[in-house]
């Protein structure tokens, strides 16, 4: 029988949460991250940095080498780049979180009839079929000055469709990052031109992911337990499969776009394979 989750979280006024004024996060100094591991054509070694905030309602993820270019002199695969990032988040037991929006900075250069897709997906470890994804576009010509005018774009989730974290210690946050530009016409690359990367030096391509907390319903809690006493090392609830797979294993990543996505991944496998937004069998936001 399936454990019902807890409610999504309500604020004072008795409202669903539009924004983070019903996050209930664990005490400061109780959330890290334990590691980050990042793979893909927008993300060489060293490329990545990421960090939480005091408040931990914020992961913010710099990519100072994500970018994507269109017109001529350049090729498809000039046009789209990813970056796939795995990032153990290490927190208190009986908290579990959810990601609520994405803001994405940077600096783009679009000539008219030519647009930017700004794409994401977050799933967790314990539940590779669930995925959310985001989606935001930049069109042209707003941003027509060389280096181009630095952008923010916000892409708000549903809150009735939040995917949360296990209810343990430990949440395995995987989000996979892809910037593509191209025509919204027959141009071919002709004559139009488009980028989108970092502003200048100071100012790198980077997405701030705000979070939401809650604290475990009775049922997470004892499930959370169980896992302990039956020799998972208190393990979140669903932490295996029952088919041979540890979805809590690192450093692999579960990917429905790479096969069966039962099995692990290793993090080089994005670097050839994951080109397009995964795509799953399971829940996915509204788009």
């Amino acid at each position: 029988m399936a454990m019902a989750a807890p409610p999504i979280p309500y604020n004072k006024n008795g409202l669903s949460c539009a924004d983070q004024s019903c996050s209930d996060p664990p005490p400061d100094g109780k959330v890290h991250i334990k590691d980050t591991q990042a793979s893909g054509s927008g993300c060489p070694p060293s490329s990545v940095s990421i960090q939480i905030s005091k408040d931990r309602s914020t992961v913010t993820i710099g990519m100072s080498e994500m970018s994507s270019y269109y017109g001529k002199g350049f090729t498809a695969k000039d046009n789209k780049h990813n970056c796939a990032i795995h990032t153990v988040l290490e927190y208190p037991g009986g908290y579990q979180f959810s990601v609520m929006s994405a803001t994405y900075n940077g600096g783009a250069r679009l000539d008219p009839g030519v647009s930017a897709m700004l794409e994401s997906s977050y799933f967790f470890s314990s539940a590779p079929s669930t995925i959310k994804h985001t989606r935001t576009l930049i069109s042209g010509p707003q941003y027509k000055k060389k280096p181009g005018n630095p952008f923010q774009k916000v892409d708000t989730m549903n809150d009735k469709t939040f995917i949360w974290s296990p209810c343990g210690s430990e949440g395995i946050l995987n989000v996979n990052n892809i910037l593509s530009v191209d025509s919204d016409g027959d141009d071919n690359g002709l004559t139009l031109r488009g980028e989108v990367s970092a502003y200048d030096a100071t100012i790198q391509f980077k997405q701030e992911v705000a979070i939401i907390w809650r604290k475990c319903g009775p049922t997470e809690k004892d499930e959370a337990e169980a896992a302990k006493q039956a020799g998972r090392g208190g393990k979140s609830p669903g932490g295996s499969r029952g088919d041979g797979w540890d979805l809590n294993a690192s450093p692999t990543i579960y990917s429905a776009s790479l096969g069966d996505w039962r099995k692990p991944h290793a993090l080089s496998d994005f670097d050839t394979q994951l080109k397009t937004p995964i795509v799953g069998n399971g829940q996915t936001a509204d788009e």
